[in-house]
């Protein structure tokens, strides 16, 4: 009865996410013909079969079949590596759902016709999908065999051990999955509202520039706030502070109107006498009231001079794209700037996956796999050779290689370790003595899966020119071929550097060039040229939501200033 009441705090606690979610994430209480649907809650604990609309008693619980065994295996071997994922619930689906649900990213999320293409790109695969919620779900494709499904469960720990851990995820959302729900219910409500092609074109302009966000200040200031502090930040770069002549300038001083004040009411009180005096009377009185008119105007408010030079707006080079047109755009109306804030809540949770692609698919890989072997070595899972025909269908064999690496030097005696002919070299061609990175903290592949947060980092601190070597990569420029590892290292680390985005921000004074309210965007130019077909179409979308006249500013190859302008 203890173990039942164990079940039963579990599904207690997980009650009102349960209730929120699983109509989102296609978890609902009743399958096909009324029959009862099930869902794998997976904790430390236990794993076990429980629906959702009863929690039998322990000695109800049917006897485990062989995935709920084989799932059961697959999470305890992940804890003995070490992972401490979200607590999963984990769902048979047919594949069509899941691709569809990566495609657009999330479950219950709306489909845009870019989706679509992705949709149409992932046919192909057979693939599962995790959210990056607390509990995660899990999908994994029905009619698989169990070793096949293992193989994604353990992919699929792994990436929830990834999201929990991560620092790259630290700020994410963990109830996304109920935002999203409501992102879709709103825009479907504008299509009806304002139509559907109105919509469609404001989420074509927010698409074009949806990674131009600036995830280290996710939680931007109001419009207002945001104008003032611009303001005053060139009102502070121009001030000039008077040169000091004296050690006493720095004492407090009287301000010059109480100074002024002062002399006018000693003159007043000077001429007030000749007011007796009949043949002074005249001209007293005149002088008199030219002091009470200096008094009044001193204590009067002073009018502000209008501004024949109005600050800069932006006052500095703002990278937030997204959130500047929607903050500031001259012609948005409420509901479209709405659409835009949606998109980019979006973008900044599908940022760090993005910003972490190579690192996430080495760790869920590598994970996996040495779950498995794990499995094979203990007996538990029989060696079939079928999980490790999906492990040799995936194409990204770059980030595994690089935790291989990682384990091998941490811990040269590991079981799981890849052994390899070819000796580690530094970036100068010397060998190094393989003993000197046993046991250091940053070699330790947990380490490296919370403290390293992106790509860049990834591939700077831990590619080899071991793994150049094995993995045959190659930098290709035009017609040459270059294999030598910094050449190949510049590129690749090149390559997904600011996520492979160009880096692009609104210029100082963008928001109102030529006083006319255009838009001026500046490209920081690392040596790779803009597509400027596919930078004037992106162009386009932005000046659609701007309203006015977009110009971006760039170079050529030969350093040469480029500009591209278009209408709205």
């Amino acid at each position: 009865m203890e173990g039942g009441k164990k079940i039963m705090g579990i599904a207690e606690r997980l009650g009102n996410r349960l209730r929120g979610l699983k109509d989102l994430f296609g978890i609902n209480g009743v399958g096909k013909n009324g029959a009862a649907n099930h869902v794998v809650l997976m904790r430390k604990e236990r794993v076990s079969f429980v629906s959702l609309q009863e929690v039998p008693l322990q000695e109800d619980i049917p006897k485990p079949d062989d995935l709920e065994t084989s799932l059961g295996n697959v999470r305890d071997a992940a804890y003995e590596l070490g992972l401490d994922p979200f607590d999963t619930l984990c769902k048979k689906v047919p594949v069509e759902l899941i691709h569809r649900y990566n495609a657009s990213g999330a479950p219950g999320r709306y489909f845009h016709w870019i989706q679509q293409l992705r949709y149409a790109r992932l046919k192909e695969s057979h693939l599962e999908h995790v959210t990056n919620t607390d509990p995660s779900y899990v999908y994994i494709p029905e009619g698989e065999k169990i070793t096949v499904s293992a193989w994604r469960y353990a992919r699929a720990l792994a990436q929830a051990d990834f999201y929990k851990h991560n620092k790259a995820f630290a700020k994410t959302d963990r109830n996304t999955g109920l935002i999203f729900q409501e992102y879709a219910s709103r825009i479907r409500e504008y299509g009806v509202n304002f139509g559907a092609k109105e919509v469609q074109a404001v989420l074509d302009g927010a698409y074009s520039i949806q990674w131009f966000i600036d995830p280290s200040d996710p939680n931007k200031s109001s419009p207002g706030d945001y104008k003032k502090a611009s303001d005053q930040k060139h009102r502070d770069s121009i001030r000039l502070k008077p040169e000091k002549k004296t050690p006493y300038d720095d004492l407090p001083k009287i301000p010059e109107s109480v100074q002024k004040l002062r002399e006018i009411d000693s003159q007043i009180a000077e001429v007030k006498p000749y007011l007796e005096d009949p043949e002074a009377k005249q001209l007293a009185t005149v002088f008199l009231q030219e002091l009470e008119a200096k008094k009044r105007a001193l204590l009067s408010p002073p009018v502000k001079p209008k501004e024949k030079n109005p600050p800069p707006f932006p006052s500095k080079p703002e990278q937030d794209i997204l959130w500047f047109i929607a903050a500031f755009s001259p012609v948005l109306k409420d509901w479209q700037r709405d659409v835009l804030t949606m998109v980019r809540a979006e973008a900044l949770y599908f940022y760090p996956i993005m910003q972490t692609a190579i690192l996430l698919e080495g760790w869920k890989t590598f994970v996996a796999r040495n779950i498995m072997r794990n499995l094979e070595r203990s007996g538990k899972i029989k060696p079939n050779g079928e999980w490790e025909k999906e492990y040799e269908l995936l194409a990204n064999k770059l980030g595994i290689a690089l935790f291989d690496d990682i384990l091998g030097k941490f811990d040269p005696e590991s079981e799981d370790v890849i052994r390899r002919e070819i000796r580690e070299k530094d970036y100068r061609g010397r060998f190094i003595d393989p003993k000197s990175f046993i046991g250091k903290i940053e070699y330790d592949p947990l380490y490296v899966r919370e403290n390293v947060s992106s790509d860049w980092g990834f591939l700077n601190s831990y590619l080899t020119p071991k793994i150049v070597e094995e993995l045959g990569i190659a930098a290709i420029s035009g017609s040459t071929t270059n294999r030598d590892y910094n050449t190949v290292k510049k590129a690749l680390v090149d390559s997904v550097e600011n996520n492979g985005l160009p880096l692009i921000q609104v210029a100082e004074n963008g928001g109102d060039w030529n006083s006319n309210r255009e838009l001026y965007l500046v490209h920081t130019f690392d040596g790779r040229e803009l597509d400027e077909e596919a930078t004037r179409k992106a162009l386009k979308a932005v000046a659609m939501v701007w309203g006015r006249k977009v110009h971006l500013e760039s170079k050529k190859g030969n350093n040469e200033q480029k500009i591209i302008s278009v209408p709205s």
